[in-house]
């Protein structure tokens, strides 16, 4: 069968076959290279999101351990300083509210409404506060609960 066919087109046949070899082992090798190229962005993704969420967890407790330990170290709520101040006229929100002025050496300690009126002060002054920001209260508001 071979032997029918010219010198120059069995060279020629060869050539195209070598040609074609290269190219699929090149292919190849390149669609190797491209399936686990993707796979370790996927995986680099999948890896950045887990940290990110980690990270969040970590400082969402990290917030709530730190909130405990100041409510831990507020004299208010030790049971003595209640009871001595229980007597007097003075409302336990603003003995609270003193004594985490005293403890962490604010100017002045306010609680307020969602509205920015003054309920309770360290100072026993009422009213409302000097700048009322209605959406900072009520974004504040709804990221607390």
């Amino acid at each position: 069968m071979f032997r029918n066919i010219r010198i120059s087109v069995k060279i020629a046949a060869l050539i195209i076959a070598l040609s074609l070899v290269a190219v699929v082992a090149i292919s190849l090798f390149t669609f190797q290279v491209n399936i686990q190229s993707a796979q370790e962005k996927i995986c680099a993704t999948v890896s950045s999101i887990a940290d990110h969420r980690s990270a969040q967890f970590n400082h969402y407790f990290e917030n709530l351990k730190n909130r405990l330990e100041f409510l831990q170290q507020s004299k208010a709520f030790a049971s003595d300083s209640l009871a001595s101040d229980s007597a007097s006229d003075i409302s336990p929100e603003v003995v609270l509210l003193k004594a985490i002025q005293e403890s962490h050496k604010y100017e002045r300690v306010l609680l307020t409404n969602s509205r920015g009126n003054i309920l309770f002060s360290s100072d026993e002054k009422h009213g409302d506060l000097p700048v009322l920001d209605g959406t900072f209260f009520s974004r504040a508001s709804s990221e607390i609960s």
